[in-house]
């Protein structure tokens, strides 16, 4: 019986320091090492930058952040809205442009920045003042408009008719748009000027505007017998002389426009075929291709009838003013018919007076 006493005991005490090994191997485990957050955090950075984080047992990491950025932009100017005056330059006539720049974090997350920019910072004329939709159509009235043939010679007539028309006065140019009728929609008449056309700005004040255009084709403003008798000089082209201005009635203000055709002949004597004197009321600034007819695009001089033919004008068909004139041209005789260049300027304005004065 001691035997077999012995032998159990022996394996007890082996179990024992079984245990005793486990407890060990659990006290010797790492402990895990712990990060806070990357800095600097991402909030106005433009460009990339570097992030970097210490951790408890003082390992230092770090990283790269990549930035991007996207760009939009709308322009408007400074006539719209309230008239904000962006760059203190004293008008009202720039353009310029809202831009939101976004700025993105390759780790995440984004902010905008906004700007205003100049991007057209223009002069302050007569042209980018009165920007925007002059029409003679007063709202369902056409204003009359007044056309006078042979000024300044004895055959010298005029007569008053309704044309409803448009311009759209631009910074750098004048759009032009006739209607059928007040009820009608616009076309845009697309005016082909020949190549060797000249044009010369006269004056581009804040009050006025001069321009001479020539070398216009005669077939667009006269008949082919005053053609024909301008041939016989040499004469081969036109000229217009154009006036705008503003005329200021007591509850408004209104476009008034002047144009007078003529020839110029080689000693620099010019000779009036007809002028033209009309005034229209401002409508602002209106999309323009709301108001032009949808079926048509536009069309050239060359496809449209002269503006007497399209009005029904008849002024002096036989011309016997412009017949006597070359007549004198040939004798070398000059009288009352000849004109300057100053004296459209003062004819233009005298029909404007006397609009005023029937007005």
């Amino acid at each position: 019986m001691k035997k077999y006493f012995i032998v159990f005991i022996i394996i007890i005490i082996g179990c024992s320091k079984g245990d005793d090994s486990s407890s060990s191997d659990t006290n010797t485990t790492a402990t895990v090492e712990t990060f806070g957050s990357w800095s600097p955090s991402f909030s106005d950075q433009t460009s990339n930058f570097e992030q970097s984080r210490t951790g408890s047992a003082g390992t230092k990491q770090t990283r790269n952040v990549t930035v991007t950025s996207s760009v939009s932009s709308d322009e408007t100017n400074e006539r719209i809205g309230d008239n904000p005056d962006i760059n203190n330059d004293g008008d009202y006539v720039d353009y310029y442009a809202n831009i939101t720049t976004t700025y993105s974090a390759s780790i995440g997350g984004d902010f905008s920045v906004d700007s205003v920019e100049i991007t057209k910072d223009q002069p302050l004329n007569f042209l980018t003042y009165n920007y925007g939709v002059w029409s003679t159509n007063n709202e369902g009235t056409i204003i009359p408009s007044n056309v006078t043939a042979d000024p300044g010679t004895d055959f010298e007539e005029s007569v008053s008719v309704d044309v409803n028309m448009a311009y759209e006065i631009l910074d750098e140019a004048v759009n032009f748009y006739t209607a059928e009728s007040v009820d009608s929609c616009y076309t845009l008449e697309e005016v082909d000027l020949p190549e060797d056309v000249s044009i010369e700005v006269i004056k581009l004040t804040l009050d006025e505007y001069e321009s001479d255009v020539y070398g216009l084709d005669p077939e667009d403003y006269i008949d082919q017998e005053t053609i024909d008798l301008l041939a016989e000089l040499e004469v081969y082209a036109l000229g217009q002389y154009t006036v705008m201005e503003i005329i200021d009635y007591e509850d408004y203000s209104a476009l008034y426009v002047g144009a007078a055709i003529y020839a110029e002949f080689a000693n620099g004597n010019q000779y009036v075929f007809y002028g033209l004197g009309y005034t229209m009321v401002y409508y602002g600034l209106l999309d323009t291709s709301e108001y032009v007819c949808a079926s048509t695009t536009g069309k050239s001089f060359k496809d449209v009838k002269s503006f007497a033919e399209r009005n029904g004008i008849d002024l002096n068909k036989t011309n016997y003013s412009f017949k006597k004139f070359l007549e004198n041209k040939k004798n070398k005789t000059l009288n009352g018919v000849d004109f300057k260049k100053t004296d459209i300027k003062e004819f233009l304005e005298t029909k404007k007076i006397k609009y005023l004065i029937n007005k």
